[in-house]
Protein backbone atom coordinates (compact mmCIF):
# COMPACT_ATOMS: atom_id res chain seq x y z
CA UNK A 1 0.00 0.00 0.00
CA UNK A 2 1.17 3.60 -0.38
CA UNK A 3 1.41 3.96 3.42
CA UNK A 4 3.93 1.08 3.62
CA UNK A 5 6.06 1.25 0.47
CA UNK A 6 8.64 -1.28 1.71
CA UNK A 7 8.65 -4.88 2.82
CA UNK A 8 9.24 -5.78 6.45
CA UNK A 9 10.36 -9.10 7.92
CA UNK A 10 9.04 -10.79 11.04
CA UNK A 11 10.45 -13.48 13.29
CA UNK A 12 8.34 -16.23 14.79
CA UNK A 13 9.64 -18.05 17.89
CA UNK A 14 7.57 -21.14 18.73
CA UNK A 15 7.76 -23.36 21.79
CA UNK A 16 5.46 -26.38 22.02
CA UNK A 17 5.15 -29.33 24.41
CA UNK A 18 2.79 -32.31 24.56
CA UNK A 19 2.22 -34.92 27.26
CA UNK A 20 0.13 -38.04 26.75
CA UNK A 21 -0.81 -40.70 29.32
CA UNK A 22 -2.52 -44.05 28.67
CA UNK A 23 -5.69 -44.42 30.75
CA UNK A 24 -6.78 -47.85 29.46
CA UNK A 25 -5.78 -50.12 26.59
CA UNK A 26 -6.85 -47.76 23.78
CA UNK A 27 -7.72 -44.50 25.60
CA UNK A 28 -5.21 -41.74 26.31
CA UNK A 29 -5.42 -38.30 27.85
CA UNK A 30 -3.28 -35.48 26.47
CA UNK A 31 -2.21 -31.92 27.19
CA UNK A 32 -0.56 -29.61 24.66
CA UNK A 33 0.75 -26.10 25.22
CA UNK A 34 2.12 -23.77 22.54
CA UNK A 35 3.58 -20.29 22.67
CA UNK A 36 4.35 -18.24 19.56
CA UNK A 37 6.08 -14.87 19.75
CA UNK A 38 5.80 -12.75 16.58
CA UNK A 39 8.27 -9.87 16.40
CA UNK A 40 9.04 -7.43 13.59
CA UNK A 41 12.70 -7.30 12.54
CA UNK A 42 12.87 -3.53 12.29
CA UNK A 43 16.36 -2.22 13.12
CA UNK A 44 15.33 1.39 13.67
CA UNK A 45 11.83 1.84 15.07
CA UNK A 46 11.93 5.63 14.97
CA UNK A 47 10.40 6.00 11.49
CA UNK A 48 6.62 6.16 11.03
CA UNK A 49 6.47 3.01 8.87
CA UNK A 50 8.53 1.03 11.37
CA UNK A 51 6.30 2.16 14.24
CA UNK A 52 3.21 1.03 12.32
CA UNK A 53 4.67 -2.41 11.53
CA UNK A 54 5.82 -2.91 15.15
CA UNK A 55 2.14 -2.77 16.18
CA UNK A 56 1.78 -6.34 14.88
CA UNK A 57 4.25 -7.70 17.49
CA UNK A 58 2.41 -10.16 19.71
CA UNK A 59 2.47 -13.26 21.90
CA UNK A 60 0.07 -16.12 21.15
CA UNK A 61 -0.59 -18.83 23.76
CA UNK A 62 -2.71 -21.96 23.35
CA UNK A 63 -3.43 -24.72 25.87
CA UNK A 64 -5.30 -27.85 24.77
CA UNK A 65 -6.40 -30.94 26.70
CA UNK A 66 -8.52 -33.94 25.81
CA UNK A 67 -8.95 -37.64 25.21
CA UNK A 68 -7.62 -39.76 22.33
CA UNK A 69 -8.94 -43.17 21.33
CA UNK A 70 -6.71 -45.54 19.34
CA UNK A 71 -8.92 -48.47 18.31
CA UNK A 72 -6.00 -49.95 16.36
CA UNK A 73 -2.41 -49.00 15.53
CA UNK A 74 -2.03 -45.94 13.27
CA UNK A 75 -5.65 -44.80 13.79
CA UNK A 76 -6.47 -42.06 16.32
CA UNK A 77 -9.60 -40.08 17.16
CA UNK A 78 -9.35 -37.23 19.63
CA UNK A 79 -11.68 -34.69 21.24
CA UNK A 80 -10.88 -31.93 23.68
CA UNK A 81 -11.01 -28.27 24.57
CA UNK A 82 -8.67 -25.41 23.90
CA UNK A 83 -8.04 -22.03 25.55
CA UNK A 84 -6.22 -19.37 23.52
CA UNK A 85 -4.92 -15.89 24.23
CA UNK A 86 -3.22 -13.32 21.99
CA UNK A 87 -1.57 -10.24 23.50
CA UNK A 88 -0.29 -7.45 21.26
CA UNK A 89 2.73 -5.52 22.54
CA UNK A 90 1.37 -2.02 22.04
CA UNK A 91 -0.21 0.44 19.65
CA UNK A 92 -3.46 1.49 18.09
CA UNK A 93 -3.65 -1.80 16.17
CA UNK A 94 -4.15 -3.81 19.38
CA UNK A 95 -6.17 -6.89 18.46
CA UNK A 96 -5.61 -8.77 21.71
CA UNK A 97 -8.16 -11.55 22.14
CA UNK A 98 -8.95 -14.75 23.97
CA UNK A 99 -11.41 -17.58 23.79
CA UNK A 100 -12.18 -21.26 23.99
CA UNK A 101 -12.87 -23.95 21.44
CA UNK A 102 -13.90 -27.58 21.25
CA UNK A 103 -11.34 -29.52 19.19
CA UNK A 104 -11.41 -32.60 16.98
CA UNK A 105 -8.42 -34.65 15.84
CA UNK A 106 -8.33 -37.57 13.40
CA UNK A 107 -5.22 -39.36 12.15
CA UNK A 108 -5.27 -42.44 9.92
CA UNK A 109 -1.89 -43.63 8.67
CA UNK A 110 -2.17 -46.66 6.42
CA UNK A 111 0.38 -48.32 4.20
CA UNK A 112 -0.61 -46.26 1.16
CA UNK A 113 -3.03 -43.62 2.44
CA UNK A 114 -2.61 -41.00 5.17
CA UNK A 115 -5.28 -38.61 6.48
CA UNK A 116 -4.97 -36.00 9.22
CA UNK A 117 -7.49 -33.50 10.59
CA UNK A 118 -7.10 -30.98 13.40
CA UNK A 119 -10.05 -28.61 13.81
CA UNK A 120 -11.08 -26.09 16.48
CA UNK A 121 -14.47 -24.31 16.55
CA UNK A 122 -13.17 -21.03 17.97
CA UNK A 123 -15.13 -18.37 19.80
CA UNK A 124 -12.79 -15.39 20.27
CA UNK A 125 -13.55 -12.02 21.82
CA UNK A 126 -11.58 -8.82 22.33
CA UNK A 127 -9.54 -8.37 25.49
CA UNK A 128 -9.87 -5.11 27.45
CA UNK A 129 -8.96 -2.09 25.29
CA UNK A 130 -8.61 -4.17 22.12
CA UNK A 131 -10.09 -3.44 18.70
CA UNK A 132 -10.42 -7.15 17.84
CA UNK A 133 -13.60 -8.04 15.97
CA UNK A 134 -15.23 -11.11 17.58
CA UNK A 135 -14.64 -14.33 15.65
CA UNK A 136 -16.77 -17.47 15.72
CA UNK A 137 -15.63 -20.07 13.22
CA UNK A 138 -13.61 -23.19 12.54
CA UNK A 139 -9.84 -23.07 12.14
CA UNK A 140 -7.42 -25.93 11.67
CA UNK A 141 -5.61 -28.11 9.19
CA UNK A 142 -6.34 -31.11 7.01
CA UNK A 143 -3.89 -33.24 5.04
CA UNK A 144 -3.98 -36.38 2.96
CA UNK A 145 -1.43 -38.39 1.06
CA UNK A 146 -1.32 -41.34 -1.28
CA UNK A 147 1.77 -43.57 -1.75
CA UNK A 148 1.25 -45.59 -4.93
CA UNK A 149 4.93 -46.66 -4.90
CA UNK A 150 7.66 -46.70 -2.27
CA UNK A 151 9.47 -43.88 -4.04
CA UNK A 152 6.42 -41.68 -4.69
CA UNK A 153 4.05 -39.96 -2.30
CA UNK A 154 1.40 -37.40 -3.35
CA UNK A 155 0.17 -34.84 -0.81
CA UNK A 156 -2.72 -32.42 -0.58
CA UNK A 157 -3.25 -30.18 2.41
CA UNK A 158 -4.86 -26.99 3.57
CA UNK A 159 -5.31 -24.90 6.66
CA UNK A 160 -7.36 -22.04 7.97
CA UNK A 161 -6.25 -19.63 10.68
CA UNK A 162 -6.42 -16.01 11.74
CA UNK A 163 -4.13 -13.43 10.16
CA UNK A 164 -3.59 -10.01 11.69
CA UNK A 165 -3.06 -6.96 9.47
CA UNK A 166 -3.17 -3.18 9.50
CA UNK A 167 -5.88 -0.93 8.06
Amino acid sequence: TPELPQLFSFRSDVLEATAEVRLTGAVYTFVNVRENAQKSLVKDSSGPEEQIVAQLDRMEQVARAGIRWRPRPRLTFGVGAEQSRVDFDHGAADASNSGTAPVLEVVADGNKIFFGLDAAARSLTAREGSHFVPFDGVTGAVSASYRPYRSLELWVYGNRGLIYSLQ
